[in-house]
């Protein structure tokens, strides 16, 4: 495979001492100091990062409005890749010395660029994921970020999705998918050659997308479909 870092994908916690009820607006006791740090819009696909800022705390809990599986937290930060266009409220939690204060952020997910064309559809992925193992796409993976576990098969879709991202700004199908090499090579882990079958697959089709002379742009966009399939 021709293809970078693997980004993780985090454990959703929620703290268990405390009762969140999600709504669009901030409770009352929400101190004037505590935010959400993070992108108000973004691309369907493109990784969003939020972090708790402004005020010190004890634990946080994380609530994503209305539920995806695309949201994931861990302590003062959360993550969003959604798969489809939208508008998300996150709502957090956050428990103090002082008592639970909570806090919102909204995020509008636009359509963002759209495969030319292409051949490449989530059908299709999946197609190719039935030549791997069922028992080797659920073993166990180390998030080599936070320790947490995830399957093979997210950390590989995970990976798709991160370069996904990153293909617009790096500007490069050439430096994409030396980035996606590295990654995916993390991401398969120890049972790789069980992955070449799904690999091969991925790497024809990633290689007739080249030929067709789309932009680094559109070529993030056709990766982000197969790590929308995988995730």
């Amino acid at each position: 495979m021709r293809r970078c870092k693997v980004l993780p994908i985090f454990a959703f916690l929620l703290l268990a001492a405390t009762s969140v009820v999600a709504t669009a607006e901030p409770s009352d006791s929400v101190s004037a100091s505590a935010a959400i740090e993070a992108k108000e819009t973004a691309s369907v696909g493109e990784l969003i990062r939020l972090r708790a800022t402004g005020t010190e705390a004890t634990a946080y809990s994380w609530v994503v409005v209305p539920p995806t599986e695309d949201f994931e937290a861990i302590g003062d930060r959360a993550f969003l890749s959604a798969r489809g266009p939208g508008q998300f409220t996150i709502v957090l939690a956050i428990a103090t010395t002082e008592g639970v204060e909570q806090v919102t952020h909204v995020v509008v997910i636009g359509d963002g660029p759209k495969p030319p064309n292409s051949a490449i559809t989530a059908a299709l992925v999946r197609q190719w994921l039935n030549a791997v193992p069922e028992n080797v796409r659920n073993a166990s993976a180390d998030n080599p970020v936070t320790g947490e576990k995830m399957t093979r098969q997210q950390a590989v879709g995970q990976t798709f999705s991160d370069i996904a991202t990153a293909a617009k700004e790096l500007g490069s199908i050439r430096a994409t998918n030396v980035m996606l090499t590295t990654g995916l090579a993390a991401a398969f882990g120890p049972g790789a050659s069980d992955w070449r079958a799904f690999a091969d697959r991925v790497d024809a089709a990633l290689a007739v997308e080249e030929k067709r002379g789309i932009t680094a742009a559109e070529y993030g966009a056709v990766l982000a479909v197969i790590g929308g399939a995988l995730r």
